[in-house]
């Protein structure tokens, strides 16, 4: 939808300086700026309007370009606010309204994006459908998603993370989502949350806030969730192998494609999703119960999942010099995203198999446990594991680009190759080595 800088400003209770800009699209990084011809920049910090020497402040802020911000405005029109967050905030609640009630939260430690990107495709068979960009799934750049979408929008596909308790109670309170999804539950941020036991009581805020009219979507072989149906006064609808949605049939191909027959209460169905690896399929029945919560038929909603854009760089498939097959499942690396991953690798037929693996960064109160788990589990599935300047795994650490490029050199034709880790510096190394420099 399309306000005016003047009329967020009052919504959020900031002051308005300069002339008022219309906006409707918002942006969190200034290296993104200029894609959109009426953002509004939401200034997280300070530093970038005040750092020039920042490396994410040139064209951070000019007189052409409106901003919110907590500090002393630079020229141009500003909204400045006590604290963004909450701003932010209440610029959700104050756009809520506008919308459709027909929303679909998601969230989980592992599977939320790749979950939203096929709901959404799901439902944008049916319905005008609005999605979460990326990640954006914090206090922070959820309500600017909802502030974005446009005032015809009939369907809304929500992601949400959270790190702290009651995270999920004050997000969802604002974006009101008649459907929940509860992806796997796990490691994730298991530190600022207190331990699994604080993971699951968070991710439940999602569920126990929803409307007696809503639905609640949970999985029946996380162990974890088992308590989730009990915190909802909401029609609870599974998913899983003995849930209400289920996959009756999985074929995994020998370049990881799936193909699923799947049981529902609206009928059985076959479909070949775009997503790759086993690891996938409860994603993909998720996102299929999540899209036939809010009436998607379930013809449609089997053909969006089909049709999908695939989320970048989770399962991508290279090939490259030799008809070595690498594989980019670098987007995050939760522990349970690794195991999976590994998995996938295992299931390749290949003359080699090798796991390059980056540093760990989420779960820190972990992160020994975590390395080490992820090791264990590549030498029982019979993986070479080669650590990339990733200490924590106990295994011989490679520290140089030169290293790695003369122990990939060193494989069979044919062998296949995955480049798992945190997204950062470190990894991005190795997607720069093997996939954008792919000569051997």
């Amino acid at each position: 939808m399309r306000l005016s800088t003047v009329e967020i400003a009052a919504a959020v209770g900031g002051a308005h300086e300069g002339r008022s800009r219309p906006v409707d699209d918002y942006r969190f990084d200034v290296r993104e700026l200029g894609t959109s011809p009426n953002e509004l920049f939401v200034a997280g910090h300070h530093r970038f309007l005040r750092d020039d020497t920042n490396r994410h402040t040139p064209r951070a802020v000019s007189a052409d370009r409106p901003y919110l911000c907590e500090v002393a405005p630079v020229g141009g029109t500003a909204i400045v606010v006590a604290e963004v967050e909450p701003a932010m905030l209440a610029l959700g609640r104050y756009v809520r309204p506008r919308l459709t009630d027909r929303c679909i939260g998601i969230t989980g430690s592992v599977g939320k994006t790749t979950v939203k990107q096929l709901t959404a495709a799901a439902t944008s068979t049916t319905y005008r459908t609005h999605a979460t960009p990326r990640s954006f799934n914090t206090k922070f750049s959820m309500p600017g998603v909802l502030a974005s979408a446009p005032s015809d929008t009939e369907c809304l596909v929500l992601e949400f993370g959270a790190r702290y308790r009651g995270d999920l109670h004050l997000m969802g309170g604002v974006a009101k989502p008649s459907v929940a999804i509860i992806t796997k539950l796990g490691w994730a941020h298991q530190g600022s949350m207190i331990g699994q036991a604080g993971i699951v009581a968070t991710k439940g805020e999602l569920v126990e806030d929803l409307p007696a009219s809503g639905t609640a979507v949970i999985s029946t072989d996380d162990p974890l969730a088992q308590g989730l149906p009990g915190r909802t006064t909401a029609t609870v609808l599974t998913y899983g192998s003995v849930g209400d949605v289920r996959a009756t049939g999985v074929r995994l191909s020998g370049d990881l494609s799936l193909s699923l027959s799947v049981a529902t209460p609206w009928g059985e169905a076959d479909l070949r999703p775009a997503v790759r690896g086993e690891h996938h399929v409860t994603n993909v029945l998720a996102s299929l119960a999540g899209a036939l919560a809010v009436g998607v038929p379930l013809d449609a909603a089997v053909a969006g999942i089909e049709q999908a854009e695939p989320p970048a760089r989770r399962m991508q498939m290279h090939r490259i010099d030799r008809d070595i097959l690498v594989i980019d499942d670098s987007f995050n690396a939760t522990l349970e995203s690794v195991l999976g991953a590994l998995e996938a690798l295992a299931a390749i037929d290949a003359p080699d198999r090798l796991a390059v693996m980056g540093p760990l960064v989420d779960g820190k109160a972990y992160v020994e446990l975590i390395h080490t788990i992820a090791r264990e589990r590549a030498e029982q599935l019979g993986l070479e594991m080669l650590a990339y300047r990733a200490p924590n795994y106990g295994t011989p650490v490679v520290e140089h680009r030169r290293q790695l490029r003369e122990r990939v050199d060193a494989l069979p034709d044919g062998s296949a190759v995955l480049i798992k880790g945190s997204r950062n510096d470190v990894i991005d190394e190795v997607i720069a080595e093997l996939i954008d420099h792919p000569g051997i």
